[in-house]
């Protein structure tokens, strides 16, 4: 597994959600029951625009020391909150707020925001699923409290993280990713997700709450999995009507996205469409459900990529991707965490 299939799944995602981000699921349904075609022009946004600056620093950072590896990810974002294209593409109010303060000198303990949960946490970052020792959770926990400082902001990334590394050790099958989440958000401490070490120092915040929020929204997302998989583009079949919240909050996007992933089985590009014709955060449930996706099928998303679907994306972006492409790989070593067994929730 490499990073080539997360990627890619994120930027289809994501430039598939934004023409209807912000829109109301009964515009986005109006002239069609399953949501929006695939844009012609795909135009991503700071969804893989921050998973792509994570992964260069990330790239860079490889067995540096803790310090070493923050001040990369800072510098990363630094950029990205600089970057001439940013600005235009909605970047979220919240990251360029933390980031801007860090920019103006602050440390990032008094830059973040201490009560924000908002998805940017979560759709930046797939490419932590391929630090290659066990220190990923400090790395997610910091990629995310850098800016969203508050316990469902930083569980939500820790968890997606988990999910994504679980789905390449080959732990979670296609359609059963909800019951992963489940049981590792019901019991992080034995799967080692409060284990931020001291990647979080200096910040006093208790993440164990965040993982019980995200255990209650699975259980919901769980019940109502059956019901939607029967029929689901019906009108009230929107994962984000289930859940509630439209993906704008970490916690309930990564539900959110995870639902949509397990609603067709075998069938990525239906899923990857109920994630995106949506009530909500369009841009960001299609990426952080492209990540899932582009794990579970490794092959979909490269093969369509190189069959002239990169040649609705910009030039800029699909260069980026492709110099991203092999840096990453998933290695037997990367399941050592993983210490109990997932069971079925």
């Amino acid at each position: 597994m490499t990073w080539t299939n997360v990627i890619r799944g994120v930027a289809i995602g994501d430039a598939w959600g934004d023409p209807v981000e912000f829109r109301r699921i009964t515009e986005i349904t109006r002239t069609n029951a399953r949501g929006p075609e695939m844009p012609n022009r795909m135009r991503v946004t700071d969804d893989t625009q921050m998973s792509l600056f994570l992964a260069d620093a990330l790239d860079e950072s490889v067995g540096a020391s803790i310090a070493d590896t923050q001040a990369a990810i800072e510098k990363a974002f630094l950029a990205y909150h600089g970057d001439p294209d940013s600005g235009s593409r909605a970047p979220g109010v919240t990251v360029m707020g933390s980031l801007g303060s860090i920019a103006r000198g602050k440390t990032w303990q008094e830059a973040t925001n201490r009560t924000s949960d908002g998805s940017g946490t979560v759709m930046r970052t797939s490419p932590v699923a391929f630090v290659a020792d066990d220190r990923w959770v400090g790395v997610a926990a910091f990629a995310a409290a850098i800016t969203h400082g508050s316990a469902n902001g930083i569980a939500a990334a820790i968890l997606n993280v988990a999910v994504l590394r679980a789905i390449m050790a080959g732990k979670v099958s296609q359609g059963n990713t909800i019951d992963a989440a489940r049981v590792m958000a019901s019991d992080p401490a034995s799967y080692g997700l409060l284990n931020v070490g001291e990647w979080l120092d200096g910040y006093d915040v208790d993440i164990a709450p965040g993982f019980a929020e995200l255990a209650r929204l699975l259980d919901i997302a769980a019940k109502a999995l059956p019901e939607l998989r029967a029929n689901p583009w019906a009108p009230n079949s929107d994962p984000s009507l289930h859940i509630g919240g439209g993906g704008w909050r970490a916690h309930e996007c990564l539900v959110i996205a995870l639902l949509a992933s397990d609603m067709f089985p075998a069938d990525p590009w239906s899923a990857l469409r109920r994630a995106v014709a949506s009530d909500g955060d369009s841009d960001t449930l299609g990426a952080v459900a492209g990540a899932l996706l582009g794990a579970l099928y490794p092959d979909v998303f490269t093969t369509a990529w190189n069959d002239g679907l990169r040649d609705r994306f910009e030039p800029r972006y699909v260069a980026w991707i492709e110099n991203e492409a092999d840096h990453y790989q998933f290695a037997p070593e990367h399941t050592s965490w993983l210490k109990r067994r997932l069971r079925r929730g």
